[in-house]
Order: C-alpha cells, then structure tokens, then sequence
C-alpha cells in the first residue's frame, strides 16, 4: 500500500499501476482467447498436419511449438495489447492517469510488463500442452535460448500493437487494422495457405519480416538447441524492427482520441 501521507516512490507508482493492469489483464474476457486457445488452436492445428509416424518425435512438435507461440504472441500484442491502449484513450482513461504522480513513461510501461508476461504464460501453456500430449519438453540449452527467442519475438509484436494504435484514429480502426494484419501473419507463417509455390524474391522479403524473424529464432532455440552465425542475423533483424516500430509507435502516440 502506497502511504497518503507522503510522496509516492517511481517504484510505488509503477507496482500499483503493474497490479491494476494485471488485474484488468486477468479480468478480460479476451484473455482468455489471445493468451490461451489461440497458441492451443495452432498447435492443435499443425498436429493434425504431420504425418502420424512423425507425430511423436520432438523436432516436429517442437517446430509447432514454436509457430503457436509466435502466433499468440504477435495476436496478442495486435489485440491483447492495441486494442486495450485505444480502448483506453477512447473512454479518457489515459488522460485521468496523466493527472496521478505517475510518470508518463510508466503508464504504457506497466501494460508492456503485463503482456509481455502474458507471452511468456502462452509458451508455458504450449510446453504443458506438449509435455501432456506428447512427452516432449525442449530441454538445455534449448529451452534457454527459445525463451530468450520468445522475449525478443514478444517485444516485436508489442511494438507493432504499439505502432497500430499510434497510427490508427480509433478503436474501430485499430480492430479492423489487427484483424489484416492478423490475416498477413497467418499467410507468412503459412498456417492456411503453403508458400512452396511463391516466387523467390517474396520468400526472401518474408523471412526478413518480424513475424518470420521471431518463429525462425524460436524454432532455431527449442528444435535446434543452438544458435549460428544466421541466426544472430535474424536477432539483429528483430531487434531493428523493435527499435524502428517502438520509436514510431512511441512518438506518434495519442494520450487522448482525435
């Protein structure tokens, strides 16, 4: 509890703002849905995909893995994280905290913290989900280095959410924007529709892309239990994406709707 009495510490401010947003975060109906089914539905899903004989070896599962949690990653930074922050400048709320002793840097800054832990609980529930169903866990240092791929992969879709809702007018605009970007990742990832067949300039313009950037390092952590000399490309990649589409989204930002 935070004294009345006294000035509240940045640290007091920040843990009373992280366990509000987690309260909220927790308390969602659509929780539930980004966190939890979408990761359950694509490994579901890419099970179904791999031939029978195959089902049960870890370097398959493994690479589903990997695609269901970079999945429900970037679905939630688009609609778990977005869609919250334009919520909240609709209804004024960003405006009423801008009036507390809480820097501002603080207010986005606990909703980062909360949903990039809601990342990390997505590939929790995936590890269950395999350990479960299948017997097969990633182990060291495997598990080390695609949790590390998860953290970076889960700062990527954060920072595209943020640069959505920096750009789009509206609550309405910011769902519409989420709904084709989600579109565009399930194509990337390849989960509906096979991209054996695109010309090869389109492939090399996908792979460099954050969504791709993310399941390749994923995948390269847990499946392969090593990272090489592409794979600190990739990382390089992914980390200039953040800091492109952080600035963006950071400096374009709107604390209240137009």
């Amino acid at each position: 509890m935070i004294d009345a009495r006294r000035a509240p510490s940045p640290m007091e401010t920040f843990a009373a703002l992280v366990r509000a947003e987690l309260a909220a975060y927790v308390r969602g109906a659509r929780t539930l849905i980004w966190t939890v089914l979408v990761p359950l539905f694509i490994l579901a899903l890419g099970e179904m995909q791999v031939p029978a004989a195959l089902r049960n070896a870890p370097a398959p599962t493994l690479e589903i893995s990997a695609l269901a949690i970079t999945t429900g990653a970037f679905a939630l930074g688009l609609f778990g994280y977005a869609n919250v922050l334009a919520n909240y400048r609709e209804r004024g709320i960003f405006q009423r905290l801008r009036c507390s002793p809480a820097p501002t840097w603080q207010l986005l800054g606990a909703r980062l913290l909360v949903q990039l832990c809601g990342v990390i609980v997505q590939a929790a529930i995936v590890f269950a989900a395999d350990e479960i169903g299948y017997r097969i866990a990633p182990t060291s240092p495997g598990i080390w280095l695609g949790i590390a791929a998860i953290l970076v992969g889960g700062l990527a879709a954060l920072a595209l959410g943020q640069t959505v809702v920096a750009l789009a007018r509206s609550a309405a605009s910011v769902t519409a924007i989420s709904r084709l970007l989600l579109l565009v990742l399930f194509l990337l990832e390849g989960i509906f529709v096979s991209s054996s067949r695109w010309p090869a300039w389109l492939h090399h313009v996908a792979d460099w892309t954050p969504v791709r950037l993310a399941l390749r390092l994923t995948t390269d952590g847990l499946v392969l239990q090593h990272w090489g000399t592409v794979d600190l490309q990739y990382l390089a990649g992914l980390v200039a994406w953040i800091a492109v589409l952080g600035y963006v989204g950071l400096m374009r930002f709107r604390w209240q709707p137009e």
